[in-house]
């Protein structure tokens, strides 16, 4: 399992790898964002994105949310094997969730039409399943399923699977 200075590492490069993303930054703040620097941008998607499991304060505020947090659960005998998770709920207020998207760099008649919740979750999957920037191996994608927040707020909780996240373990086959 990662130490709490690597937990900190991983949070901020998946918090970076989000708020760089054009796309993911324009289904959270519903708009597009071609009138935005950069700056201006990441800095009005982190009220949306939290390093932490978060929930609205009340069901007025309609918003497009990512939470995220890391974790691990030992299995087999003693506590020597652990399967690292990362975990995500992506989630929107109702009232956003049907949506038409152009993609940055797209021509209009490209729009994607569906949910907020899936178009993001097709976004996220893109930039982190796959993935070499945590640890030892690859993040993988275990499970998507939808999450029902509460009566207004629905969206879907991401499992990623981390092979080792720590680079100094024990159990890396002698190198």
């Amino acid at each position: 399992m990662a130490n709490s200075e690597e937990i900190i590492m991983y949070k901020n490069t998946i918090l970076t790898k989000l708020i760089n993303d054009k796309d993911v930054c324009q289904l959270i703040l519903n708009r597009t964002i071609s009138d935005m620097t950069d700056s201006d941008m990441q800095s009005e998607v982190k009220k949306y994105i939290r390093k932490y499991w978060y929930m609205p304060y009340t069901a007025e505020d309609e918003g497009t949310y990512i939470t995220f947090d890391i974790g691990g659960t030992a299995y087999g005998q003693g506590t020597i094997n652990k399967k690292n998770m990362l975990g995500l709920y992506v989630f929107t207020h109702h009232k956003l969730m049907e949506c038409e998207f152009s993609p940055i760099g797209t021509t209009p008649i490209e729009y994607k039409v569906g949910t907020r919740v899936d178009i993001l979750n097709a976004f996220i999957q893109k930039l982190l399943n796959g993935s070499l920037d945590f640890g030892k191996g690859v993040l993988k994608l275990m499970k998507d399923p939808p999450k029902p927040i509460n009566n207004v707020y629905y969206g879907r909780e991401l499992l990623f699977e981390v092979p080792e996240w720590s680079d100094d373990c024990e159990n890396d086959g002698g190198i």
